[in-house]
C-alpha cells in the first residue's frame, strides 16, 4: 500500500523519517529496499503523529491505523469479535510470522496493538520464551552496535 500511495505523500513521509532521532539504527541495515521503503513511510508518519501541527497530527494517526488493519488483516481478525485470548496463544500466532529476525516480536507487538484498541482481554498464561528470546536477541544486537 505504501508503494502505490500518492508520491508527494510518500515523498513527504520519507522526508519526515530522514529527520528522525530513529535514523542509523541496525534496523534499517536489516530490511530490503521495500521494507525500508514501508517501515520509512510508517517512521513518518509516527514522527507527524508525535510532533506535527494537530490536523498533520490527525492525517498521520488515521493513515497510520489505515496501514495497520490493511497490512494485517488477519491478526485483526483474530481479535475482532473476541473478548479475550491467551497470551500462549498470541505467541503461537507471533511464531507462525517469524520469517525474519525480529518479525515475530513485530508480530506480537501489532497484536497487542489490536489487543487494546477492541479491548480484548489478554489471559496471562504459557511460558513467555518467544518474548524473551526477541528481547535478548534485540538487547544484544543494541549492545553490540551501540558502541559503534
Amino acid at each position: 500500500m505504501v508503494i502505490h500511495m500518492e508520491e508527494e505523500w510518500r515523498a513527504y513521509l520519507l522526508q519526515r523519517a530522514e529527520s528522525s532521532v530513529y535514523q542509523g539504527e541496525y534496523f534499517w541495515h536489516s530490511l530490503s529496499c521495500e521494507e525500508k521503503l514501508c517501515a520509512e513511510a510508517v517512521l513518518g508518519l509516527l514522527e507527524d503523529i508525535r510532533g506535527g501541527e494537530a490536523e498533520r497530527a490527525e492525517l498521520a494517526w488515521i493513515g497510520f491505523w489505515y496501514l495497520l488493519y490493511r497490512g494485517f488483516q488477519e491478526i485483526y481478525n483474530f481479535f475482532k469479535g473476541a473478548s479475550h485470548t491467551s497470551f500462549q496463544r498470541m505467541c503461537a500466532l507471533a511464531k507462525t510470522k517469524q520469517r525474519e529476525q525480529l518479525s515475530g516480536l513485530g508480530y506480537l507487538c501489532i497484536e497487542f496493538l489490536f489487543a487494546e484498541e477492541l479491548e480484548v482481554e489478554i489471559e496471562k498464561n504459557g511460558t513467555y520464551s518467544l518474548l524473551y528470546t526477541c528481547m535478548k536477541n534485540c538487547e544484544e544486537l543494541w549492545r553490540s552496535r551501540k558502541g559503534r
